[in-house]
């Protein structure tokens, strides 16, 4: 998942638009839902079907790839523009990320600002090197899911044969 990123004493907003690309899919930009996760992203454009809707998040009908079996399916690219005022030249400029889930590297103008792990960390980032000032910056950011997921098990209680 990932939220808008929020940059300096007065805000600029990242907020899009953004796209998204899959680990397992380079080249394919989509059209990302921010702030949003990316199971969100890959629903509205048809990639996988509605999980609420019927039986489509049965674990049996594999119709949405399981985070266990298939961790680069869920391992995305975010891009987006964003323009930081040229009047904020001169002035530190920070960046706070507030929604990956759960690695991030975070890129400006094809530098490493920083890199994250957990969940929803709310990272400063002082960006002030890597910005430019009235003019388009570049601001990507690679999503990775938990190293070792959890998984559906056993009840310990209920009926025999449940």
């Amino acid at each position: 998942m990932i939220t808008p990123f929020v940059f300096a004493l007065a805000a600029v907003l990242a907020n899009g638009p953004w796209e998204m690309e899959q680990a397992t899919k380079p080249g394919v930009w989509l059209p990302a839902k921010v702030p949003g996760t990316v199971l969100q992203t890959l629903v509205a454009n048809k990639v996988v079907p509605e999980p609420y809707y019927g039986l489509n998040n049965k674990y049996d009908l594999r119709l949405i790839p399981d985070l266990r079996e298939n961790r680069d399916f869920y391992t995305v690219t975010y891009r987006t523009k964003v323009e930081i005022p040229a009047e904020w030249k001169g002035r530190k400029v920070f960046m706070r990320p507030e929604g990956i889930n759960y690695r991030g590297e975070i890129r400006l103008n094809g530098q490493i600002a920083a890199v994250t792990a957990g969940m929803f960390q709310r990272t400063v980032v002082d960006v002030t090197r890597l910005a430019k000032f009235g003019e388009p910056n570049e601001l990507v950011v690679r999503v990775s899911p938990l190293d070792v997921p959890g998984g559906p098990g056993h009840k310990p209680w209920g009926a025999p044969g449940e």
